[in-house]
């Protein structure tokens, strides 16, 4: 038995003094072709202190085990020694068949430091030196998480091209990597197939939660409440699909089932500012006003290191509406800026107070970005009219009933007023 065996059956015996005895025997005794075996085997079964001495030794010996420097470069990068594994990577020569390797270890390397257009020249380069799939796996998902989904898709596509057959390289699908880059360039048709084929291979909660994205994204809203109640099922909800299944169940008018939804969302993540507004609009609508004014108090808390305009406005919308037009005041007063949907919840709250005169001042300036809104056409056409510019009350409205046609009440209203101007 050489002292390389016998290193193997110290492993497998759990006896760390006879293999640590043994390995010095064996780089001293055994002959280079053991030696490498050894290393492979102390490697593989996760010795790496081991297989390091080993492959060092092996270097020392015979200089152009290239592939062995990769392995190096490897065990230093895992223990934090990166100058080492620059050295290592370095003095391999191009015409090695260690080169191409080294490459995409150099890849590695240079995208744990923040260098990523380094990272993306070495995995190129990579790509010119050979046609193997996995090169372009790593292209593609470089680019995937460089958020580039044109260039990842084409790289994902390629390798799927090359592996028909298996979908599956390095753990990556290609199917559910396909369909997610096409749903990030609004290509939700496109990603579907992709998508689907990937749910019924293997149906990760996270695919599945993308498949209902997709559905949403071109209306099929019955085939994501489908998705969606599968996870539920399989107890695979989080924060981004019961927001998503929250928001639907809103559009179904299932207005309970959308509370409880909202309410699990927020349980999932309670620092999420547009759960809140949505929990908040759904118990509006169950005339729940103030569990509505609650939440979203609660979302102003919440996105105290954010932009908090936002939640503002979503407040002091619910205070224009429940009359409550001081209280919407306080709150628009404190915006940070204030755009034409602001200046028309001013408009209002300072209408309720009876100033008039600041409340046209505001609808003024919200017609700049509010004029093809229906409601606010409505609402700007009637202040019009109390305030006796009746001329342009009447063109406001008739915009408006170019949007709402079926308001007969704004119609009989046109049909008086036109006669009498």
């Amino acid at each position: 038995m050489t002292h390389s065996e016998k290193v193997v059956q110290a492993m497998e015996d759990g006896n760390m003094t006879v293999l640590e005895e043994e390995i010095k025997q064996a780089i001293s005794e055994d002959p280079i072709e053991y030696l490498y075996a050894l290393q492979e085997v102390l490697y593989q079964e996760g010795y790496i202190e081991a297989a390091q001495k080993v492959i060092t030794a092996i270097l020392e010996k015979e200089p152009s085990f290239d592939e062995l420097k990769v392995t190096l470069a490897e065990i230093a990068i895992e223990e934090d020694q990166l100058e080492e594994a620059f050295e290592l990577l370095d003095s391999i020569p191009e015409d090695s068949d260690a080169y191409v390797p080294a490459l995409l270890l150099f890849a590695d390397l240079y995208q744990m430091i923040g260098f990523s257009e380094v990272s993306a020249q070495k995995l190129l380069l990579a790509k010119e030196k050979s046609d193997d799939v996995l090169i372009d796996i790593a292209l593609g998902e470089f680019y995937f998480h460089e958020q580039q989904y044109k260039e990842a898709y084409r790289y994902y596509l390629e390798a799927l091209e090359k592996n028909q057959d298996d979908p599956h390289i390095a753990g990556i699908s290609l199917w559910s990597r396909i369909g997610e880059c096409n749903l990030e360039m609004d290509r939700a048709e496109v990603a579907i197939p992709y998508l689907v084929k990937a749910v019924k291979d293997q149906p990760e909660w996270y695919t599945v939660e993308l498949l209902a994205s997709a559905y949403v994204a071109i209306n099929e809203n019955e085939k994501a409440l489908r998705c969606l109640q599968y996870l539920e099922e399989q107890d695979g909800l989080s924060a981004a699909s019961s927001f998503l299944y929250a928001q639907l169940l809103l559009k179904e008018q299932r207005l309970e089932e959308a509370k409880a939804m909202a309410e699990k969302s927020l349980e999932y993540d309670p620092l999420k500012s547009s759960t809140y507004h949505l929990a908040a609009d759904i118990a509006y609508r169950l005339n729940e006003p103030k569990e509505a004014e609650e939440l979203l108090l609660k979302a102003m808390e919440v996105s105290e290191y954010e932009n908090t305009d936002t939640t503002a406005l979503a407040l002091a919308t619910l205070y224009v509406k429940e009359g409550r037009s001081d209280e919407a005041l306080d709150v628009l007063q404190r915006l940070s800026e204030v755009d034409g949907y602001a200046h028309w919840l001013f408009a209002q709250a300072y209408r309720e107070e009876e100033e008039y005169e600041k409340a046209m001042e505001h609808y003024e300036k919200a017609k700049e970005e509010m004029g093809h809104d229906p409601e606010f056409l409505k609402d700007y056409g009637f202040m019009l009219q109390e305030e006796g510019r009746l001329e342009e009350a009447i063109h406001y409205l008739e915009h408006y009933l170019e949007h709402e046609p079926t308001d007969f009440e704004v119609e009989d209203w046109l049909e008086a007023n036109r006669l009498e101007n």
